[in-house]
């Protein structure tokens, strides 16, 4: 692990639950950050994640008339946010995931992802340097209120 579980206990809010820092923990052990920034949901936080968003080209931002607090957010044509092939319903019963979707035993596809993730964030960063983005529990829904699309880029490589 990059972060040590200390350097994560530390930066976490003093109001965030126990489970929530519990889980940065162990997600940290299995994908390796080089670091992690919990959000807080302020305002400042927000002008200035999408501040940075705007000058480095990932959004651009819409009329502030017609839109305010809108922004334009484009993938790259090779980002397929769902593959049918693999995407599978995970269920102790097969028959319970339908006739028509891909059925996986939860304790193997659990296997699997670890393997995949194991070091994922050692290697990938952000968008660009994949630092872990938490969201601030307590404040998710006033940020998706202002805008449909979270940060993907941190404070040191968007800037």
């Amino acid at each position: 692990m990059t972060v040590t579980e200390k350097d994560i206990r530390d930066a976490a809010p003093a109001n965030a639950p126990a489970e929530v820092v519990d889980w940065v923990v162990k997600t940290a052990e299995l994908t390796k950050p080089a670091r992690i920034e919990f959000c807080d949901g302020s305002e400042e936080e927000w002008k200035r994640l999408t501040d940075q968003m705007v000058e480095s080209g990932m959004f651009t931002r819409l009329n502030p008339d017609k839109r305010p607090n809108s922004f334009l957010a484009r993938s790259l044509p090779s980002d397929v946010a769902r593959v049918e092939s693999r995407t599978f319903i995970c269920c102790e019963k097969e028959e319970d995931a339908g006739p028509t979707n891909n059925w996986a035993d939860p304790k193997e596809m659990k296997a699997i992802l670890n393997e995949k993730f194991d070091g994922w964030l050692r290697v990938a960063r952000c968008t660009s340097c994949r630092s872990r983005w938490v969201p601030s529990v307590a404040r998710s829904r006033s940020w998706a209120s202002r805008s449909p699309t979270r940060p993907t880029s941190c404070a040191t490589c968007a800037s």
